[in-house]
C-alpha cells in the first residue's frame, strides 16, 4: 500500500506476494480497507469494555483517504492497479474525491462463492491466524505500540503477539467454547444468508378500480417468519423472540419502515410520459382486516385519462435498524458484527392488470416481456439489492427506468434552471461531469453501460464519456467474463436481434452538451432518440463508428440492422462468439 504520509511502504511493510492474502485484496479491490480513514486510531479499551469500541470498516461508513492506492507490481515491472482514491473534478464540477478500480459485485462475506467445495474447506473458518485475516482485512492493528497512520485501528480484542489466541475467540469446537467472542463463521455471511434474518414477504390479493381516471384499491398482505403482520407501525409481537426451532432471533424490530406500490403502462414498454405513479402506504394509519389480515390502499391520484392495454403492479417493504457493534451490559458483540444498519425487505413482485377489465385477478392481461434470467443475475451479485435496499427484481425495476427516463431532475442546475453546461455565472463556470444535458436511465442502456465499464475495444463508451449518473461514475468497471456473451445475463434467444419487438419504445434522453429542456425535464420533438434496435448495440458499442453506422443504415425511422446481423458471420451470435457462421449475410 502506498499513499497517505505515515502509512504502510514498501520499506516498513513489504507488499505480500503471499497468494491467500494477494488474492483477497485483490478481491477486495477499491473497497480494501486501507484506501479508508480508520473509525479511530486510539488503543481498543481492554474487554469487557465501558466504552465504546472501534468500528471495523464498512463501506460508505469511512471516508476514502485522498491519495492512497494499492496496486501489485509484477513482471517486467507492470503495475496492476487494484485500487486507489482520487478527485475527480470533470469539466469544471466540485472536486469528487471517490475509490476507483476493482468491485467486488457480491457481498464480500460470502465466502463459499470462491471456497465452497475445496478439499479444505473447512480451513476457511478453522485456520484462522494474523496472517489469514489481513488478507481481507489489513487495517486491523495487533501490535501494542501505537498507531501513527490514519488507515489502521486497533485489534478490539486487544493486541496479539502471536496466534494462539485466535481460535479460542472466534472458531467454536465440539464441546462450543464459552470464550467465544466473534464467531468466524457467523460473521462471514452477508446478513441475508444468515439465519438471523427475518425476510419480509409481501403478496397482492387483490385489484380494484383499475380504470382510465379511476383511484385503484390495492389489498396486500405483509409477513415474516413469526406470521402474518397485522399493523404496519406497531405489529405483535415488536420483535422476534428466540426459541427451539429458532433460537436466533432477528434483533430487528418487526414494524416497517416502508411499504410502496408502482404502476406504470402499458407493458410494451412503460413510459414515463404516460405518468408512472408511486404510492406510499401510511404506515401508522392503514389498518389490516381482523378477518383476513390484508392491507387495503386507495390511490390519491387517479391513473391517466389515457391510460389503455395491460399496466404493471408492483410493491416494495423493507424495515431497517442500526445493530450496534458491542453490548457493554452483557459483554457480548452483536450480529452482524460490525456495527452496520441491517435491513430486511420483501421480494418486488409484479403484477399485470387489464385496464379494460378494472380488476385483478381477471381480464386479459398481457405481462412485459422479461429478457433478463434473475438466476444469472445472482450467479455474480447473490442478490441485486439497489435504492436503499428496497429494489431487487429486474421486473420491478422497469416499471421507473422506462425508454424515457433520463437524470435530468439530478443534475446541476443554473439560476435559470437549466442544467449547467460550461455556462458562466458570476464568474464562475460551472458543467456537468460529463457535459451533457441528461443521461438515459432506460434499463437496457443504463445496465449495458454500467457492465461495459472501463471496457476498451469496440465495446467501450466513447460517446458521452465518462459515463455518469446522478453524480455516480460508473467508468471504472471492470466486467468479471467475457463481455461479448450475452447468454450469462439474458433469458434463452431474447439477446437475438429478433428478440426486440417491432413496436418498441425508442429511447428518448438528449446526450449532447446543449440546452433543449428549457428548464423542464419534458421531452419536445427536438430531443434526441435513439431507435431499439440501436439503442441496445450503442450501449455497448457506444463508439463514434457505432453511432455512426446505425444512423446510415436507418431510413425515414426504419433500422436495417437485421439484414446484415441476423445471421452469417456479421451476425450478433458469430460476432459475439456464440455461434458458428452458417450461412452468408
Amino acid at each position: 500500500l502506498q499513499g497517505a504520509p505515515g502509512s504502510a511502504t514498501r520499506y516498513t511493510d513489504p507488499n505480500p506476494l503471499d497468494f491467500g492474502r494477494m488474492v483477497h485484496r485483490i478481491h477486495r479491490g477499491k473497497t480494501l480497507p486501507t484506501l479508508y480513514l480508520s473509525s479511530s486510531i486510539a488503543p481498543a479499551p481492554p474487554l469487557p469494555s465501558a466504552t465504546a469500541l472501534p468500528l471495523p470498516f464498512l463501506t460508505g461508513r469511512n471516508a476514502a483517504a485522498p491519495g492512497t492506492r494499492y496496486s501489485i507490481v509484477g513482471f517486467r515491472a507492470t503495475d496492476f492497479l487494484v485500487g486507489r482514491v482520487v478527485s475527480r473534478t470533470d469539466n469544471f464540477q466540485p472536486a469528487k474525491v471517490l475509490a476507483e478500480g476493482i468491485g467486488y459485485p457480491r457481498d464480500l462475506r460470502d465466502c463459499d462463492a470462491c471456497h465452497r467445495g475445496a478439499p479444505q474447506e473447512g480451513e476457511v473458518v478453522s485456520a484462522i491466524s494474523r496472517r489469514t485475516c489481513q488478507g481481507c482485512h489489513p487495517d486491523v492493528w495487533y501490535g501494542s505500540t501505537p498507531i501513527t497512520d490514519l488507515v489502521h485501528f486497533s485489534h478490539p480484542g486487544g493486541p496479539q503477539a502471536d496466534d494462539t489466541r485466535c481460535a479460542g475467540c472466534h472458531v467454536p469446537a465440539p464441546p462450543a467454547r464459552p470464550t467465544v467472542i466473534v464467531p468466524h463463521a457467523a460473521a462471514h455471511l452477508p446478513p441475508l444468508l444468515s439465519p438471523h434474518y427475518n425476510q419480509l414477504v409481501v403478496v397482492v390479493t387483490g385489484v380494484r378500480d383499475f380504470l382510465p381516471g379511476q383511484k385503484p384499491t390495492v389489498t396486500f398482505r405483509i409477513s415474516d417468519r413469526v406470521g402474518v403482520i397485522t399493523s404496519l407501525a406497531a405489529p405483535v409481537p415488536a420483535t422476534e423472540v428466540a426459541t427451539g426451532l429458532n433460537p436466533l432471533p432477528s434483533p430487528v424490530p418487526r414494524a416497517l419502515a416502508r411499504v410502496s406500490i408502482v404502476v406504470a403502462g402499458p407493458s410494451l414498454d412503460y413510459l414515463t410520459g404516460n405518468a408512472p405513479l408511486s404510492q406510499s402506504v401510511p404506515l401508522a394509519t392503514t389498518l389490516a382486516d381482523p378477518i383476513t389480515g390484508d392491507f387495503s390502499h386507495t390511490f390519491t391520484t387517479a391513473l391517466p385519462d389515457a391510460a389503455a392495454g395491460t399496466w404493471g403492479l408492483g410493491m416494495e417493504v423493507r424495515r431497517a435498524s442500526a445493530v450496534g457493534l458491542y453490548d457493554t451490559a452483557s459483554d457480548t458483540f452483536r450480529w452482524p458484527y460490525t456495527g452496520e444498519s441491517v435491513t430486511e425487505y420483501a421480494d418486488n413482485p409484479v403484477y399485470y392488470v387489464d385496464t379494460a377489465f378494472g380488476s385483478w385477478p381477471g381480464g386479459a392481461p398481457a405481462p412485459r416481456r422479461n429478457p433478463i434470467e434473475r438466476q444469472n443475475c445472482r450467479s455474480c451479485h447473490l442478490e441485486i439489492s439497489l435504492h436503499g435496499n428496497l429494489r431487487h427484481n429486474p421486473e420491478y425495476c422497469v416499471l421507473c427506468h422506462t425508454p424515457d427516463a433520463t437524470d435530468w431532475s439530478r443534475r446541476s442546475k443554473g439560476p435559470d434552471g437549466n442544467v449547467n453546461l460550461g455556462t458562466v455565472y458570476s464568474d464562475t463556470k460551472f458543467g456537468t461531469y460529463d457535459n451533457i444535458e441528461e443521461r438515459s436511465i432506460h434499463f437496457k442502456v443504463m445496465v449495458h453501460r454500467i457492465h461495459t465499464g472501463e471496457g476498451q475495444g469496440t465495446a467501450r463508451i466513447e460517446v458521452g464519456a465518462p459515463h455518469v449518473i446522478s453524480g455516480v461514475f460508473l467508468d471504472d468497471i471492470r466486467f468479471p467474463n467475457r463481455l461479448a456473451d450475452c447468454t450469462l445475463c439474458h433469458e434463452g434467444s431474447t439477446w437475438l436481434l429478433d428478440g426486440q419487438p417491432a413496436n418498441a419504445a425508442p429511447t428518448t434522453a438528449n446526450e449532447t452538451a446543449s440546452i433543449r429542456h428549457s428548464a423542464s425535464a419534458t421531452h419536445g420533438a427536438s430531443d434526441g432518440t435513439l431507435l431499439p434496435i440501436t439503442a441496445t448495440c450503442v450501449s455497448c458499442h457506444g463508439t463514434v463508428f457505432a453511432y455512426d453506422h446505425a444512423a446510415r443504415y436507418t431510413v425515414d425511422g426504419v433500422e436495417a440492422c437485421a439484414q446484415c446481423h441476423t445471421k452469417g458471420a456479421l451476425g450478433v451470435p458469430a460476432a459475439h462468439g456464440l455461434a458458428t457462421p452458417t450461412a452468408t449475410p
